[in-house]
C-alpha cells in the first residue's frame, strides 16, 4: 500500500495552481484512514480528496472530503449474511485540519457494480489528482475497467443536470451569486465541452480540464480570476454576476446533445467485473 502524494499539474493558460495539501494534513487524513480501516477491519485500497480541493477551487473554509474503496475479509463475501456496502462515518469538525472532515467509503463490490454502471463519481475518485492511499496495481485494474467500459452519454447526462441545477440557483440572483455556484456550474460545463472533444471519460482538475477545450483567451483569464478569488474567500462569498460566465454556461446547456437518461448495467462486461473481484478479494485478503 502506497501513500500518495498530491500532483502539481502543468501550468499552462497561466492558471491558478491549487495550493498542495500540507504535509501535516496528510498524514493526519492517513492516520484517520488506517485507524478507520482497523475499526471496520477493512483493507483501504484507495483513499483521495474528492470536493473542491480535488476539483482545483477549494475556499479558506472548504471541508475535506475524504473517499475510499475498500475490500473486507475474503469470508464477507463467501458468507450467506448480510453486509453494509459502505462505511460512513460522520462529519465532525476537525481541529488539526481546522474545518470539517467528510469521509466516506465504498466497499469493492458496490465499486464494481457502479462500474458497470458508468457511475461518473467512481471515476472521479480513480482518477483524483489528491491521492492519499492506493494499492497501485489493484487500482490501475479497476481504473482501466471502469474506463473502457465508460458510457459516456451516462456521464454527460450526469455533468448536464449538474450544470443544470448550479445554473438554475445563479439565475435566481440577478445581481449577486455565492461564488462557489460559478464554480460548481463551470467544472460540470467544462467536463461537457471536454468530452466533446477528447470522447473519453474527463479528468477531475478544472486546471486540466481548461488546458483541454477550445476556450477563448478571455473566456479563460474570467476563469482565472474565479479561481483566484474562490482560493481566498469563504465558501457563502458573494460576487456580482458576470456576463461572460453566464454566456458561455447558457451556450453549452442550450446546445447540448441527446443524452442517455437511464443508468443500465453493462451486461456485456459482468463476467469481466465478476474475475476482478474474486482476483482483488482473493489476493488481498
Amino acid at each position: 500500500m502506497s501513500m500518495c502524494t498530491a500532483l502539481r499539474l502543468k501550468k499552462d493558460y497561466n492558471m491558478i495552481i491549487t495550493p498542495l495539501i500540507s504535509h501535516e494534513a496528510k498524514l493526519h487524513i492517513q492516520n484517520k484512514l488506517q485507524q478507520v480501516a482497523k475499526e471496520q477491519d477493512v483493507q483501504i485500497l484507495l483513499a483521495v480528496e474528492s470536493g473542491s480541493r480535488a476539483w482545483g477551487f477549494p475556499s479558506k473554509d472548504s471541508d475535506y472530503d475524504v473517499r475510499f474503496i475498500y475490500v473486507r475479509k475474503k469470508n464477507t463475501y463467501l458468507s450467506v449474511k448480510n453486509y453494509r456496502d459502505v462505511i460512513e462515518v460522520p462529519v465532525l469538525y476537525d481541529e488539526v485540519l481546522g474545518v470539517p472532515f467528510d469521509l466516506n467509503g465504498w466497499d469493492i463490490r458496490k465499486a464494481l457494480q457502479l462500474a458497470l454502471k458508468s457511475n461518473p463519481v467512481l471515476i472521479e475518485w480513480l482518477v483524483s489528482p489528491v491521492c492519499y492511499m492506493s494499492d497501485f496495481n489493484i487500482i490501475t485494474k479497476i481504473k482501466t475497467f471502469a474506463q473502457k467500459i465508460a458510457n459516456l452519454h451516462t456521464f454527460c447526462y450526469h455533468y448536464h443536470n449538474v450544470a443544470k441545477n448550479s445554473w438554475q440557483q445563479i439565475q435566481e440572483s440577478p445581481e449577486q451569486v455565492r461564488l462557489k455556484l460559478y464554480c460548481y456550474a463551470l467544472r460540470p460545463i467544462l467536463v461537457l465541452q471536454w468530452m466533446l472533444i477528447h470522447q473519453q471519460t474527463p479528468p477531475m482538475h478544472m486546471q486540466a480540464l481548461c488546458n483541454g477545450v477550445n476556450a477563448d483567451h478571455k473566456l479563460l483569464e474570467e476563469i482565472k480570476d474565479l479561481i483566484n478569488k474562490k482560493l481566498i474567500a469563504n465558501e457563502k462569498d458573494l460576487i456580482k454576476r458576470n456576463f461572460i460566465l453566464d454566456s458561455y454556461i447558457s451556450h453549452i446547456l442550450e446546445n447540448k446533445a441527446g443524452y442517455s437518461k437511464e443508468i443500465l448495467e453493462n451486461t456485456e462486461f459482468i463476467e469481466q467485473a465478476d474475475n476482478l473481484f474474486r482476483d482483488i478479494v482473493f489476493k488481498s485478503t
